[in-house]
């Protein structure tokens, strides 16, 4: 194990010794002389004890966060103790018969004898489309139900059946909150900078990428794309990692000089952010391949079936939610916990936990944490998680309820410090009516750690009523608010520049997802700090009356103006950090990609670095409303 340990120092062991060395874990063992010295192992708990089936063989887990190789977890099922069988993750016990499909980190909990998949008991199509009305292929309710059925089928540790039947339907809303969220409602198979100009020939689909500020986001046309010119087109692909560990680059330019797919690229080819946690970069999708169809050529040949298969548009966000890692933990245990904010965290925390006081994200983390109350409510849920696992999610709770961007949330207690399956619950201990403090993390909000920086939809913004009410309102949605033109003047900064120096990790990326945007965006975020204010324009969206079939209280929006935000900015990025799973993938709506980068040197689950766009100032108008900029902010890596 290490370390040196006499025959001397350990006898006492066998005598009831607790104190070093008897404390210390495999330190000393029990032999028994009648049987040859051997390597004693971990008994039952070693990786792959047990592993000695004539069709079984213990081969290494390439989704761990420090991939160990087939060869080096051979010896696992003889009993080698030391590394790699001694780590926990890194080799597994592989039926060949079977698909190699890797195991999912256990959360420690037991299923219950009598439990069901949510589309077998809780969860009904009627809810889904309530959630998500206007939710487009692949994301249908039967594509759902059948990814959950196929991960389950393959995973011991399986998504949405682990613990109590609370504990069930806590995690399904977390999931489905975030998932709304980061998929633009369930709209956004593709990425929209990427891929949102695109057009099908002869049953190839093949993208125009573009920069947000030639981005037509109404209409959705690219006015010049980044391959013009037979420029070559980087994003999303590091080529230092090949397989076993990411899919192979190619050099992609523009199918053609001039005629209709002047300036398109073969959709097939880029690693850009689809799902419904729009995976994205050449690392991650080896990775998602891996568990969901256990073979690496299945995503890296054809990465367009994440977003054309229901299947797979679904499993890329299973996989994610189950397997990707940060800090020792993944959404599928913050969640089973009863930690929304925990599952924040490990898809963006690097942005959102917390994030810059009255940028983008901000507003992003609202507009989530409405969605997911939105989703606990429609499953009978009497109260939410609590949101300690992100620092500054309960503040933004609080502006959520304040300012009426979070009517869904007005119909639950305000969530406690504690995580609500942790320790003993009484059903109203926790909710108190002073802000709790803050859990302490060492979390930076840079995007070093793996977190993704694009929004991908246009903040909430309510305009102030001349009458209040404490009478529920009736409110209507409306999907494309009236927006005000800005003057914009000319004027121009210097871009600033970041080296990356971290070694590589893998990580898994964030992306998030918001609500599509209805006119170009009014400015291009720098990545200096000295960006001059900028007043936004002014527009209002009236919210319609959410429908909850298992509450009986109607949630009041109270519509007020809020203040305008001090200068935008941008948030730091930097190439993809190494096997750590962390954040996932990319913004659907948001690519502000000026100039395509060479591919990044580390794998941190943020956005490449990119020559940023030309500095605006937009001349104020009238009743100004805080507005964040639009999404398309950066390229994220999943």
């Amino acid at each position: 194990v290490g370390r040196t340990v006499s025959d001397e120092l350990c006898a006492n062991c066998g005598s009831g010794q607790s104190y070093w060395p008897c404390n210390l874990k495999k330190e000393c063992w029990c032999w028994d002389s009648t049987l040859p010295f051997r390597d004693p192992g971990d008994g039952d708990t070693g990786a792959c004890a047990g592993c000695t089936g004539e069709t079984e063989v213990c081969v290494g887990n390439q989704n761990s966060l420090i991939p160990a190789g087939d060869e080096e977890c051979s010896a696992c099922s003889s009993g080698q103790s030391y590394w790699p069988c001694d780590t926990e993750g890194l080799c597994w016990c592989w039926d060949t018969t079977k698909p190699k499909k890797p195991p999912a980190p256990a959360s420690g909990l037991e299923m219950e004898s009598d439990a069901k998949t949510p589309c077998d008991s809780y969860f009904t199509e009627a809810e889904f489309w309530d959630l998500a009305p206007n939710s487009t292929f692949p994301y249908t309710f039967d594509g759902f139900c059948k990814a959950v059925d196929d991960y389950n089928m393959h995973h011991s540790e399986k998504i949405f059946m682990m613990g109590s039947l609370e504990q069930r339907k806590a995690e399904l809303a977390a999931f489905l909150g975030n998932t709304a969220h980061e998929s633009d409602d369930f709209e956004a198979g593709r990425e929209y900078l990427a891929c949102g100009d695109k057009k099908e020939v002869d049953g190839k689909v093949y993208c125009k990428p573009c920069n947000n500020d030639l981005y037509d986001w109404e209409n959705n046309i690219c006015t010049v794309s980044m391959v013009d010119q037979n420029s070559p087109y980087n994003s999303y692909c590091q080529p230092s990692f090949e397989p076993p560990e990411g899919c192979v680059c190619e050099t992609i330019t523009q199918v053609a000089e001039e005629g209709e797919l002047a300036g398109y690229v073969e959709a097939s080819k880029v690693f850009y952010g689809r799902g419904a946690i729009q995976l994205s970069w050449n690392y991650n999708y080896i990775r998602a391949s891996y568990a969901l169809t256990g073979a690496p050529e299945t995503f890296c040949q054809n990465p367009e079936m994440v977003a054309t298969n229901e299947l797979y548009a679904w499993g890329s966000g299973i996989f994610f939610w189950m397997e990707s890692e940060k800090e020792g933990t993944t959404c599928h245990k913050e969640a089973l916990k009863g930690d929304f904010g925990g599952t924040l965290n490990v898809i963006n925390g690097g942005l959102e936990c917390p994030a810059y006081h009255g940028g983008w994200h901000a507003s992003a983390i609202k507009m989530r944490i409405n969605r997911y109350c939105h989703a606990a409510a429609l499953l009978g849920l009497n109260r939410i998680s609590t949101m300690n696992g992100c620092r500054g999610m309960f503040e933004s709770y609080d502006e959520c309820l304040h300012d009426g961007s979070c009517p869904y949330c007005e119909t639950f207690p305000r969530p406690g410090n504690e995580t609500i399956f942790e320790g003993d619950y009484d059903g109203s201990a926790g909710y108190g009516d002073e802000a709790p403090e803050e859990s302490v993390k060492t979390d930076s909000v840079e995007v070093q750690d793996g977190s993704m920086s694009n929004p991908t939809m246009m903040p909430l913004v309510v305009e102030k009523s001349s009458v209040v009410t404490s009478t529920p309102t009736i409110i209507q949605l409306i999907s494309k608010p009236p927006l005000q033109q800005t003057t914009v003047s000319e004027q121009t900064l210097s871009p600033s520049s970041m080296t990356v120096t971290t070694n590589p990790t893998v990580t898994t990326l964030a992306p998030i997802s918001v609500a599509r945007l209805t006119h170009p965006p009014t400015f291009s975020l720098m990545s200096q700090s000295t960006q001059k204010s900028i007043s936004p324009t002014t527009f209002s969206i009236v919210m319609a009356k959410p429908s909850l079939e298992k509450t009986t209280l109607t949630p009041t929006l109270k519509p007020i103006e809020e203040s305008t935000p001090p200068p935008f900015v941008k948030e730091p990025t930097q190439a993809p950090l190494a096997k750590t799973t962390g954040e996932p993938t990319s913004s659907p709506l948001a690519k502000a990609t000026d100039a395509p980068t060479p591919a990044p040197s580390i794998k941190t689950t943020d956005n490449p670095t990119r020559e940023p766009s030309p500095k605006t100032t937009i001349e104020p108008t009238p009743n100004p409303s805080t507005h964040e900029p639009t999404p398309g902010l950066s390229e994220s890596p999943t």
